[in-house]
């Protein structure tokens, strides 16, 4: 779930090659109320056949993460830059990793 356009987000799969790597794709253009309305990422688990709380939510906002916690979601934050710190820590996240790799790591468990 991205809150990019449906044409933005079209035009970043195919550059980075990343067109096949999702099975659920939902962007702004998709839904009538934006992040951190959970409407974007309740429509993807939907389309995945999960339930909300079976899911994992990573993001860098404060709005992706309280989408998440609004959908009942694990909310896990890509702490690895230093944008909306204080904003984040105030919407008590699940998971905070550092690094890509730790993100990796505890996905993998």
């Amino acid at each position: 779930m991205t809150g990019k356009g449906r044409r933005a987000t079209e035009i970043t799969l195919e550059y980075f090659g990343w067109r096949d790597f999702f099975g659920s794709i939902v962007t702004g253009d998709d839904i009538a109320h934006q992040k951190p309305h959970p409407e974007g990422v309740l429509r993807v688990a939907h389309e995945l056949g999960a339930a909300p709380e079976s899911c994992v939510y990573i993001g860098d906002s404060p709005a992706d993460i309280g989408a998440a916690k609004a959908a009942q979601m694990f909310a896990v934050v890509a702490g690895w830059h230093a944008y909306y710190h204080e904003e984040l820590r105030e919407l008590h996240s699940d998971f905070w990793p550092q690094t890509p790799l730790e993100l990796c790591e505890f996905l993998m468990r």
